[in-house]
């Protein structure tokens, strides 16, 4: 909901509102514009980690005191034994423990759910290892259950931290299940370890495991940008790029363009980037143009593309040498782009592809191949002149949006039964295409 709307709705209203975890000012000035503009009796609760924000915004300031010793240890024991009992021997280790977190709700609820279950040499040794580096302590106390995950976990981790922080958890699946993880059982372990929660079918995880999972990847080379294995930084991302410092190391890059006004990339920008699963260059500004250009054109990207979305792909086909078999998601929308590629290609694993707003798309690449493909957005292709005889064979496609592409001509003599969301808008002259969808 935008926030003209909200405020539209509460203007003049008695409400309470709650303005969560603001780390901006303006996140909380684009929402209130003036104290007047409530009705009489309203409260606005902010909270954040910068004073200085607050300074800025409140007007009484209240500081949220660390949990005491009876607190802590009450939310340690329901974290790790379950209940408000500690059994006998482990007393001792709780109260040290306890006393590492030093009140921090978030710290007792990763280590007891860490320590759950574990044997006592597991807590002596979990402790040790936390005491042994006091200068970082509630880092530590995170990545104490960090280090415990296994490979796996550990990727799935990164790549929600990182990248898909606040994303329904059906679609991360749907990629990360491409990538080769089982990311069903991932998310439960990583759910019952405290390091992320499941909200209205959202990934969600706190704010201090994101920055732990941030500084994980900056640890993986701390001078280097291009051999680190996550790149999400508009400003890092911006370096690798322009000056071809990638590497095999990179796996995922999410490029938000809205800060920047344009950049022009070399054709080898991603020559060395072999092992690159995720790929997403976009501008989060509604309305707003990605400005990534590439005046000499793209020699090449990985064939280890899981996700590609590249909002305004500025050239006319991906490269000749690019193969697209390990690819689950395709999205090009607002994209030059005029094929694909040529021939046909092995295109297995792709459920989605997104060409919306290609306005100089004029054919659409042999789909027959693509046996799990369920979306297929050409909305205002507006060149479009024919969709494949293929689609038709594709059973488990159900969602074909066909709106304003007004220079088709024909479409498949028959549709797949299953599609449930047939979205058309096309000219007077296809009414007899149309005759037959109706018939369905």
């Amino acid at each position: 909901m935008g926030s003209t709307l909200i405020k539209e709705r509460i203007r003049h209203k008695k409400v309470f509102t709650v303005l969560d975890d603001v780390s901006d000012v303006e996140q909380v000035e684009c929402l209130i514009e003036r104290h007047d503009m409530f009705g009489p009796g309203s409260r606005i609760l902010v909270t954040s980690r910068d004073r200085q924000v607050l300074k800025n915004v409140a007007d009484e300031i209240y500081e949220v005191e660390e949990l005491n010793c009876s607190e802590a240890r009450q939310l340690f024991s329901l974290s790790v034994f379950k209940g408000n009992h500690i059994p006998k021997d482990y007393k001792g280790l709780s109260i040290r423990a306890v006393n590492y977190a030093k009140g921090n709700p978030l710290a007792l609820k990763v280590l007891g759910s860490f320590l759950f279950d574990q044997r006592k040499e597991d807590w002596e040794n979990a402790l040790n290892k936390l005491e042994r580096n006091p200068q970082l302590k509630i880092y530590n106390m995170l990545k104490v259950s960090f280090d415990a995950l296994g490979d796996e976990e550990k990727n799935i981790f990164l790549d929600i931290a990182c990248f898909f922080k606040g994303k329904q958890i059906d679609y991360v699946k749907r990629i990360l299940d491409g990538c080769g993880f089982s990311t069903n059982i991932g998310v439960f372990f990583l759910a019952e370890r405290c390091l992320i929660t499941i909200s209205n079918g959202k990934l969600e995880m706190h704010d201090l495991l994101q920055e732990m999972a941030f500084e994980i990847v900056r640890q993986e080379s701390i001078k280097e940008l291009g051999k680190r294995s996550r790149l999400w930084s508009p400003r890092d991302v911006n370096q690798v790029l322009t000056k071809n410092l990638g590497t095999e190391k990179v796996e995922g890059i999410f490029f938000d363009t809205s800060k920047i006004k344009e950049i022009k990339l070399s054709s080898k920008a991603f020559a060395r980037m072999y092992n690159l699963r995720l790929l997403k260059i976009y501008n989060s500004e509604v309305g707003k143009n990605c400005k990534v250009y590439l005046p000499h054109g793209l020699k090449s990207l990985s064939d280890e593309l899981r996700y590609l979305h590249w909002d305004g792909y500025p050239l006319k086909s991906l490269p000749s040498n690019f193969h697209p078999e390990n690819l689950v998601e395709l999205n090009l929308s607002h994209s030059k782009v005029r094929e694909l590629w040529k021939g046909d290609q092995n295109l297995v694993n792709l459920t989605e592809v997104n060409l919306s707003n290609c306005e100089h798309l004029t054919a659409i690449p042999d789909l027959s191949k693509a046996k799990n493909l369920e979306r297929l957005n050409l909305q205002f292709c507006t060149t479009l002149k024919v969709v494949p005889s293929s689609i038709q064979f594709l059973e488990k496609l159900v969602d074909l949006d066909l709106r304003s592409c007004t220079s088709i001509l024909s479409l498949p003599r028959i549709l797949n039964r299953n599609i449930s969301r047939l979205l058309t808008s096309l000219a007077a002259q296809i009414s007899r295409c149309t005759q037959r969808l109706q018939s369905m």
